[in-house]
């Protein structure tokens, strides 16, 4: 049976680095040649505004969404507290 590690916030964070990243890079808001170089606060929320103009298409309640998230967030944050409350394991 396979095992897996879980998840850190850090981890999550780096994800949602790489996709502002993708964005950034597929919009224009960055180029290499750095003719264009949008803060992560300016790609975010062009990316948040694609999002919702996404969401309106498919039928999905953006607001409802982004509600839904926040708990989502905050439940990853207390099980990080959780985890960094836990002794190590030990090893056998």
């Amino acid at each position: 049976m396979r095992s897996f590690e879980p998840v850190t916030n850090s981890q999550r964070a780096e994800w949602a680095q790489q996709c502002i990243d993708l964005f950034a890079a597929e919009t224009d808001l960055r180029t290499p040649d750095g003719r264009n170089d949008e803060d992560n606060r300016t790609v975010l929320a062009d990316l948040l505004a694609d999002l919702r103009h996404w969401a309106e298409t498919a039928g999905v309640d953006f607001d409802e969404v982004c509600e839904g998230s926040r708990g989502v967030y905050e439940e990853e944050l207390a099980e990080a507290n959780e985890l960094d409350d836990q002794p190590p394991p030990t090893r056998e």
